[in-house]
């Protein structure tokens, strides 16, 4: 078992320092609430050629 987590715990780690290296291609938001979707939209204005994916907006009434 603690083999098991170590080899886990390494492949995530390299991973996660290969994907770092790489541009962003899109922001995608999983739903939730509004606050995320706003977060989303302040971070956009720094980066405004990245494209915004949300998979399903806030219900109504969001604010």
């Amino acid at each position: 078992m603690r083999l098991f987590l170590i080899s886990w715990l390494a492949f995530t780690t390299i991973t996660l320092i290969f994907s770092s290296s790489h541009p962003v291609d899109a922001f995608f938001v999983l739903g939730g609430s509004i606050q995320q979707e706003i977060y989303l939209a302040q971070l956009a204005t720094q980066y405004p050629h990245i494209p915004i994916l949300i998979s399903s907006g806030s219900e109504d009434p969001c604010i």
